[in-house]
């Protein structure tokens, strides 16, 4: 608890479930699993700002309790109190805790979302708040199976960008009697095997058959983003963003599947046409790669703040930077609007901020200006590659928003840019 501008922690030698259901409620947590103390003596002398609480179970606030003392105490404790919540939200009837019916805590028990009450703003704080990525679907009604429970009374209306649903404002239904409850499919947990998928450094595309892992392998005309997308969509790892009928890494044991002409709507790789599981026409040479967006993330580094400075990419868990000799204001703004930093101001390298050494994750980019993502431009080098810096690229943006008018910029009208215009 937050007393008089510190920070303490609560102590009850009588913690129960009535006090930790309080605290996870009062949080937007949903209900208590556990109620604990930690038992072993603290040795920082960690101040106690609450001593004995009695809760009801059914209190707004922790505060709102029966507490006998408040104020900081310094004095090394027993019986420092904790909790463990069920959590707000979650995704039932799915095939992983990433995709599923919509369920709420309500007290004691789990009650469903009617479809319809949840938009895509909503799903993506879900998402976020299971660990689960970002939203990819809200299917349609009955996707997932009924729910024979109760449902949720009202809807949820969010930003995109609160940390938990409880914290989206809450509205009055618009469907009355509702009997088909909302269904969401997040993105994530993207995992690297899901009976499908190795990571090696440029993504090679393995399958899990007999118990045995082998590549697959697909001549260029037959490998495409069609397939690709098939991939990335049965890991749960968002979009393409690089696909190659040359897998830098080749396999070294069976080659399993060699897919042709992939529809792209395909659930599973299996599924589409290939020529038998262990039947191939090519060598570990034709070994296809994939990397999906969900592999992948942006940012600026060493400049004055998160909208300027050294470009960089994150690809299998590490960060590098980009290579480009022929780096201009198209490529600037695609990573500007990625970021939802507004427009480029100018398109450098890197020396103009701090160089570094490293691995260089993407090299050689083309972009139009007017992609959703730096990885949808055309890019000739997929690293990570270990090599000169001469070439890493940076950015400054406009910024998203402004303060104009005022007497500094920290007050006045606010603005935001749109296209090439505040």
């Amino acid at each position: 608890v937050k007393l008089r501008g510190r920070w303490g922690t609560v102590y009850d030698d009588a913690w129960n479930m009535d006090d930790a259901e309080v605290v996870c409620q009062q949080l937007g947590c949903g209900s208590a699993a556990h109620a604990q103390f930690t038992s072993q003596l603290l040795q920082d002398h960690s101040a106690l700002m609450l001593i004995y609480i009695n809760c009801n179970g059914n209190e707004k606030a922790i505060w709102d309790c029966n507490i006998e003392y408040w104020d900081p105490y310094n004095i090394p404790v027993l019986y420092n109190a904790s909790v463990v919540c069920q959590g707000f939200s979650r995704l039932a009837g799915g095939d992983s805790e990433c995709s599923g019916r919509l369920e709420v805590r309500q007290g004691q028990a789990w009650v469903s979302i009617c479809h319809g009450h949840v938009d895509l703003m909503a799903a993506q704080v879900v998402c976020r708040e299971l660990g689960c990525g970002t939203a990819l679907a809200l299917p349609e009604a009955g996707h997932f199976g009924a729910t024979e429970g109760p449902f949720w009374h009202g809807a949820f209306e969010c930003n995109g960008t609160e940390p938990l649903l409880s914290a989206c404002t809450q509205r009055p239904p618009d469907i009355q009697n509702c009997t088909q409850p909302a269904a969401v499919i997040c993105s994530r947990k993207c995992r690297g095997v899901v009976d499908l998928l190795h990571w090696v450094p440029a993504g090679r595309v393995e399958v899990k058959h007999e118990g045995e892992w082998g590549s697959v392998c697909s001549y260029d005309f037959d490998w495409d983003i069609r397939g690709a997308s098939v991939v990335c969509r049965q890991l749960g790892c968002g979009r393409v963003a690089h696909t190659s009928p040359y897998a830098i890494g080749q396999g070294k044991g069976r080659i399993w599947l060699q897919p042709f002409l992939c529809r792209g709507t395909e659930t599973k790789l299996q599924n589409c046409p290939h020529f038998g599981w262990g039947k191939h026409f090519c060598g570990h040479e034709w070994d296809v790669g994939v990397i999906c967006s969900e592999a992948l993330e942006l940012r600026l580094e060493d400049g004055w703040g998160p909208c300027e400075g050294r470009v960089e990419v994150k690809l299998q868990g590490r960060w590098g930077t980009v290579a480009d000799n022929a780096w201009d204001m198209d490529d600037a703004e695609v990573v500007c609007q990625q970021l939802g930093c507004g427009s480029a101001a100018g398109a450098y390298l890197a020396s103009r901020f701090r160089s570094v050494d490293g691995p260089i994750m993407m090299a050689f980019i083309d972009c139009h200006g007017d992609e959703a993502a730096l990885w949808g431009c055309n890019i000739w080098g997929w690293g990570p590659y270990n090599g000169p810096h001469d070439y890493d690229t940076a950015v400054v943006c406009q910024g998203f928003s402004r303060l104009v008018g005022g007497d500094s910029e920290c007050s006045g009208r606010l603005e935001v840019w749109q296209g090439q215009a505040w």
